[in-house]
């Protein structure tokens, strides 16, 4: 996703179990930005004949954005209930859905994500406050 000459990549993974004593309650989002060469071709490796893109690792190192983000599962009070913990399960799925559908929807933008409520007023950020204000998934995310 992005620009043509770059990509996306994002993974969700939940952390969570059964025992409300242990640690969880969260789903980990790892996200980066990968800049590719225009025009580059996969090429044919000697050893096994098979096609691969020789600057794979070369793009992995030249990584310009990165960043974790954690999202809360269930609020604390109701994840140490080991009641609500037994269809925790469909609630995780949901919710990766959402983180989903909401990073699509604001475009793979992270500051308006993590950006604190006091700075939106500033003049910079009037952006960020209006799209808040009209973007449901994003006012779900944060």
């Amino acid at each position: 996703m992005g620009s043509m000459t770059s990509d996306y990549i994002w993974f969700l993974m939940p952390i969570y179990g059964s025992d409300t004593k242990k640690p969880g309650n969260a789903i980990a989002m790892e996200a980066v930005t990968v800049e590719n060469e225009a025009g580059q071709d996969a090429a044919i490796n000697s050893e096994d004949g098979k096609k691969t893109n020789v600057d794979e690792e070369k793009q992995w190192e030249e990584s310009t954005g990165k960043a974790t983000y954690f999202f809360k599962i269930l609020n604390r009070a109701d994840y140490l209930i080991p009641e609500n913990l037994q269809g925790l399960e469909a609630e995780v799925e949901k919710l990766i859905k959402k983180i989903n559908k909401a990073m699509i929807s604001i475009n793979f933008r992270r500051e308006p994500i993590y950006i604190e409520d006091e700075k939106l007023y500033e003049p910079d950020n009037v952006k960020y406050r209006f799209s808040i204000s009209k973007i449901a998934e994003l006012r779900e995310i944060r």
